[in-house]
């Protein structure tokens, strides 16, 4: 038996009236299996949680097995890098909550267009149909793909070598002859920063 598109039935969202830039995707089915998400973007406690201590946590373990957690070894310790801190802990639960906002805000947004009868009927069609190709191109994976290697191929070869042109040791770098040398917290830090800098 042949699945049904969820998102081929247009008419039904006269209905629903349903529009999201934040549901979908290959990335948000993982946060579903994980028990992170539903398709209300409920569980935004646990998501912050979960995704802040991945990020940030290993980062504290790393620097400390390396001596580099609070240690006059290196210029910036880990422990004194507020930065860095502020970059797991703040701007990651502000990110998941801003994801909210957006998603309630577009609901109301597109119900607006009903309730104040800005589409015509006889543009109701084109219109649903628009919503429609956007949250099939949303559940793509491809494009999703293609922004991960990009996002990781710019961010290291470009934006990751200028971000560490420091003259001073650090709990996750050491410059060297050639540049810097990653320590292993280092290399966790550039995986998890990354993200965040090209969503900022």
């Amino acid at each position: 038996m042949k699945n049904r598109d969820p998102l081929s039935d247009v008419a039904s969202a006269e209905q629903r009236h349903t529009f999201s830039l934040v549901l979908g995707g290959p990335l948000f089915q993982l946060l579903c299996r994980a028990r992170l998400c539903d398709d209300e973007l409920m569980f935004a406690k646990r998501r912050v949680l979960t995704i802040s201590l991945l990020a940030w946590l290993p980062l504290l373990i790393l620097s400390a097995l390396e001596g580099n957690a609070l240690s006059d070894n290196v210029s910036i310790s880990f422990l004194l890098d507020f930065e860095a801190h502020l970059r797991f802990l703040v701007a990651i639960p502000l990110f998941i909550i801003a994801e909210i906002l957006v998603y309630q805000r577009l609901q109301s947004v597109v119900r607006e267009f009903f309730d104040r009868e800005l589409i015509p009927v006889q543009e109701r069609a084109r219109f649903f149909s628009a919503i429609g190709s956007a949250l099939r191109l949303q559940y793509a994976y491809l494009p999703e793909l293609l922004i991960l290697i990009f996002v990781y191929a710019i961010g290291i070869l470009v934006i990751w070598n200028k971000y560490l042109s420091l003259d001073i040791s650090t709990w996750y770098a050491t410059p060297t002859m050639n540049g810097f040398s990653l320590s292993i917290a280092g290399i966790w830090y550039e995986f998890v920063s990354l993200p965040i800098f090209f969503s900022s």
